[in-house]
């Protein structure tokens, strides 16, 4: 959304400042991984717990879900935290799958989300159900090599 991981930026600050106010208030969710997530909330994001925090923020200023990405977190466990528009938190965990191919595991999941709302399930239950696949796919593929640098995620 703001930059990728390779470090291009998408938007600069002023382009951030109108992402929130006019764009973001109209999401049913928003999947900020902790960088963007900082960039959004002027919030340090380093730990769970300061993830947890900006995401109330963010979705408090912007009236919208929020899955805080965890990705770029440490350790061998990635967790992802929802806020719901009600102010509601899960947590999702899972085993962090070692590969060189995370090319676009954001868009993946943001889309695997996108697709269980269309089917009908409740948010919680497509973001698990988008997190499944994602883990699935990565697990799948996690040795494939194509071109160089960080590989794409692959379904």
């Amino acid at each position: 959304m703001i930059g990728s991981t390779s470090g291009t930026r998408f938007l600069s600050r002023e382009g951030v400042r109108e992402l929130k106010r006019r764009l973001l208030p109209l999401a049913a969710l928003v999947t900020p991984n902790w960088p963007e997530a900082e960039e959004l909330t002027g919030l340090r994001v380093r730990s769970d717990r300061q993830a947890e925090a900006a995401a109330l923020a963010l979705s408090q200023e912007c009236g919208c879900a929020v899955l805080v990405k965890g990705g770029h977190g440490p350790g061998r466990v990635c967790r992802d935290c929802l806020v719901t528009r009600d102010g509601r938190i899960r947590w999702y965990s899972s085993p962090r799958v070692i590969t060189r191919n995370t090319h676009g595991t954001g868009c993946v999941l943001s889309a695997g989300i996108a697709l269980g709302l269309a089917k009908g399930l409740s948010l919680p239950a497509a973001v698990a159900a988008a997190r499944r696949f994602l883990v699935t796919s990565l697990k799948k593929n996690r040795k494939v090599r194509l071109g160089g640098g960080r590989g794409p995620a692959l379904p």
